[in-house]
């Protein structure tokens, strides 16, 4: 059988590797990459040692992870199949505009497979990094933000490391939102131009500019306002559904406090007294907390600072964002009464009108802080506040859950808790 035949299947290809079926999207794109692949493998450049030393020194590479992923690639010649699932996944970022993320087709790959298997993902990035840097040059990103922007690479590498305690790189389906032209870094902080998807319409009253946070209709609650089915709980007995109505005359629904619980009791406002500012589809900067290194509550507040200005320079052809948001497991309002005030948690929080989750677990929280899932809540680290704090809180039957936030462009006065200042919606 002819190599090329012997890999025009995607689920031999995927069986070969010892990864499961193919996804959907895998299947559909295969026969278009493998088309184009190269006749010599060896012509495949950006599995050249010298395209992945140059490219790696140009968004600086720590020189210890570079050297790894550079001898990785000396592996693929025991693995054709692997080569044959890089050139697919360089297929698709190639075919991809910059504007767009390549979203699934990304398999956790066996530890089996060796270095070849744990740089993969890297490798095939990396042959994105040309086009946009080229981009960068073009629209005049100031080249300390193009570099920070590519910081994720050692990022999910150290986690990498952390978790398997070899090197290799981690959360390649994350990482193709920082190669696309959406995302920059900015200081502590990303930052994504999107457009909102919570559930939920804003408003500001026209006079004294305060901000009434209504859950969109239909939505089930309960009794403690968050979202029915949260943590896998329910709440037959208390819980309630949000009813959202809106005409010339009166808004009717279901406030979210600065907090981010929802009230079971409606208010109704005067439809002339406030004007609509926050909606799915409104265009926000979706803001991000990459895991290295503190969340420094002052060097937060410099990246919001800069983020609107930065875009509206950078893409003036898109409608500004109105709002800067958050989802996370580091908005979870459960912080502010298991840490110290003082927390950069805590005061981070303050800053924002948090929302609930539809889909909120504790995952992400002892993921990022434990790696993984605690079985024994005795054994846990205990080595940080926020460590011991995660673990009291569950040690006490509490469920800790990822949620959300935003703040408003014009509402941005970092330290001022303008959400918290406001008196709570009423009539009128």
């Amino acid at each position: 059988m002819f190599e090329s035949e012997r890999w025009s299947d995607p689920e031999r290809t995927c069986a070969a590797l010892g990864l499961a079926a193919p996804d959907e999207g895998i299947r559909r794109a295969w026969p278009a990459s493998q088309a184009t692949y190269p006749a010599d493998p060896a012509g495949i450049g950006f599995l050249a040692p010298g395209y992945v030393e140059d490219i790696g020194a140009r968004i600086a590479l720590p020189a210890e992870l570079l050297a790894a992923a550079v001898a990785a690639l000396a592996e693929y010649d025991r693995h054709p199949a692997l080569r044959r699932l890089a050139w697919h996944q360089h297929h698709r970022l190639a075919s991809t505009p910059l504007m767009r993320r390549v979203d699934g087709g990304w398999p956790v790959m066996p530890q089996s497979l060796g270095p070849a298997g744990a740089f993969v993902h890297m490798h095939v990035l990396l042959s994105r990094v040309p086009a946009l840097l080229a981009w960068h040059r073009e629209r005049g990103v100031p080249a300390e933000i193009s570099q920070a922007t590519f910081t994720d690479f050692r990022v999910w590498s150290d986690h990498y490391r952390a978790k398997h305690g070899v090197p290799g790189f981690a959360n390649a389906g994350w990482l193709t939102n920082g190669l696309t032209a959406r995302l920059y870094r900015l200081g502590r902080l990303q930052f994504e131009h999107t457009a909102f998807w919570y559930q939920l319409q804003a408003y500001r009253h026209r006079r004294d500019r305060r901000v009434v946070v209504l859950a969109a209709d239909g939505q089930r609650f309960r009794g403690d306002g968050q979202h029915d089915g949260a943590n896998g709980i329910s709440d037959p007995e208390h819980g309630f559904t949000s009813r959202f109505t809106a005409d010339e005359r009166t808004i009717v629904g279901h406030p979210i406090s600065p907090r981010g619980a929802v009230a079971r009791e409606a208010v109704t406002l005067a439809a002339t007294d406030w004007r609509l500012v926050l909606q799915p589809g409104t265009p926000v900067l979706n803001m991000h907390i990459p895991a290295d290194g503190p969340m420094d509550y002052a060097q937060c507040g410099a990246a919001l600072a800069q983020a609107g200005a930065f875009f509206d320079r950078l893409h003036p052809e898109w409608s500004g964002a109105t709002a800067l948001v958050c989802s996370s497991w580091l908005m979870d309002p459960q912080f502010e009464g298991r840490l110290d005030p003082s927390a950069n948690i805590v005061r981070f929080l303050a800053e924002f009108h948090l929302l609930p989750n539809a889909q909120a677990s504790d995952s992400q929280t002892f993921e990022r802080v434990f790696g993984g899932p605690i079985a024994d809540l005795d054994r846990a680290p205990a080595e940080s506040s926020l460590q011991r704090a995660i673990v009291a809180h569950a040690r006490a039957g509490g469920r800790w859950r990822d949620a959300g936030g935003f703040i408003l462009r014009d509402d941005l006065d970092w330290g001022a808790q303008v959400y918290r200042r406001q008196p709570p919606p009423s009539g009128g």
